[in-house]
């Protein structure tokens, strides 16, 4: 995303090697339940959340029925899907 788009949508995506700290430092036990990225973006936080679900166990389709994002920026949520 070029700076100028981030200005004004305010968007900042998070980098990839922050997203892997976040998972490795949040605590098994949060990834069994429900979880809701509310500022889903390009999607890497959501992503990296559904590896970590499938690889403690889960299936897809239960790492998918767990897990909820939120875009408000349609072009982003495109992306994403």
């Amino acid at each position: 995303m070029k700076e100028t788009e981030q200005k004004k949508e305010g968007a900042w995506m998070t980098p990839q090697d922050i997203v892997d700290k976040m998972i490795d430092f949040t605590p098994v036990e949060w990834f069994k339940g429900n979880i809701l990225e509310p500022t889903a973006g390009d999607g890497n936080i959501v992503m990296a959340i559904l590896n970590k679900k499938v690889e403690l166990g889960m299936t897809p389709f239960e790492a998918m029925d767990s897990t909820y994002a939120n875009e408000l920026n349609r072009e982003r949520y495109l992306i994403m899907l």
